[in-house]
């Protein structure tokens, strides 16, 4: 499931954004953590929500970017 399906089911599943953050982390493979933590200068879960939302939409721009 893609991260923006999960946000948008959120409200609907009783989780909130932070909570989303931390799911889609979790079901990520190893290598994509790390691109994530070392895209975040540190944890990725140590951003706030709304954060980590941003820095996951400029990597998804980015390789949209990369795939043209």
């Amino acid at each position: 499931m893609c991260f923006q399906t999960l946000l948008k089911q959120g409200p609907d599943l009783g989780t909130d954004e932070n909570m989303c953050a931390q799911t889609f982390y979790v079901a990520i493979n190893k290598a994509s953590r790390m691109h994530l933590d070392g895209s975040a200068r540190g944890s990725f879960l140590r951003l706030t929500a709304k954060a980590g939302i941003e820095l996951l939409g400029k990597i998804a721009e980015n390789e949209d970017l990369h795939k043209h």
